[in-house]
């Protein structure tokens, strides 16, 4: 994003939280601007920098909101931060400290306001990475938690109505099906691992994770020729072209995809 862009994006940020100013209290308004102030950070989450940046700004804007709907939208976007910070970290104990300040920052969302989808998904995206980081036999033991988690997502609606079930592009089935495929048997399940991946894959095709797992999961289970194919028409893409909210996780997903392309 140029920096032309992102002042247009701060300045429209400023100026949703000037008409949102008018219905809530002088504090939520401050809250509410800080919280824009971060998103227009963490659009920039390929820098380290940006995204401290805004996990700082969202702990500065916590304490003086008191609004519900700003509170458990400033909870969730800090798990998100908190996972991309978790997920991009190398050693393993700041890895799990950071994955499990997420789960907590889920749980305060959801004390805000159980109805919504994002905190149980929130929860257990940062609880797949936990248990990945973990090791398999520990994350084992949470395998009931985190289909839960994901289930109860998928049975409510996110904060602008849309069914859970679609949060992140799929994500419950995604990372389910990536989770069966790769915990060891008796929990581990090839035919559970394709019926959650086929389903996020043909929710959303041009989520490149949803077609990197489904793509290893065919490959294992004997449809490798299904597996190129697909992973050859992703990676003809360019990441600005498949979802502008989600360059940055593309752009590493292809990586992932190249990789993956390359075993096969």
């Amino acid at each position: 994003m140029t920096n032309i862009a992102r002042s247009v994006l701060i300045c429209a940020a400023a100026a949703a939280a000037v008409v949102a100013s008018q219905y809530v209290s002088a504090d939520d308004a401050v809250s509410l601007a800080k919280y824009n102030d971060a998103k227009a950070h963490f659009s920039h989450r390929e820098n380290p920098a940006e995204v401290d940046a805004a996990l700082a700004i969202v702990n500065e804007a916590l304490p003086g909101a008191t609004d519900d709907d700003i509170k458990f939208d400033l909870w969730i976007l800090k798990s998100h931060i908190e996972f991309w910070k978790g997920a991009h970290l190398t050693d393993s104990k700041e890895m799990i400290a950071q994955f499990e300040e997420g789960m907590k920052s889920a749980a305060a969302a959801r004390a805000v306001n159980e109805d919504y989808a994002e905190s149980y998904y929130m929860h257990g995206l940062n609880l797949a990475r936990w248990g990945k980081t973990v090791g398999k036999l520990k994350a084992a033991f949470r395998l009931t938690e985190l289909k839960t988690s994901f289930s109860d997502a998928q049975a409510r609606s996110d904060r602008n109505g849309n069914p859970g079930e679609r949060i992140d592009s799929y994500g419950p089935d995604r990372i389910l099906g990536k989770v069966y495929f790769e915990l060891p048997w008796p929990m581990g399940d090839n035919k559970k691992s394709l019926k959650h991946l086929e389903k996020a894959f043909n929710g959303d095709p041009t989520r490149v994770l949803n077609v990197v797992y489904y793509a290893e999961t065919l490959a294992e289970t004997g449809s490798k020729d299904k597996a190129i194919q697909l992973l050859d028409e992703i990676l003809k893409k360019d990441p600005a072209s498949l979802n502008p909210d989600k360059i940055q996780e593309n752009t590493e997903e292809l990586v992932q995809a190249q990789e993956l392309r390359n075993k096969l």
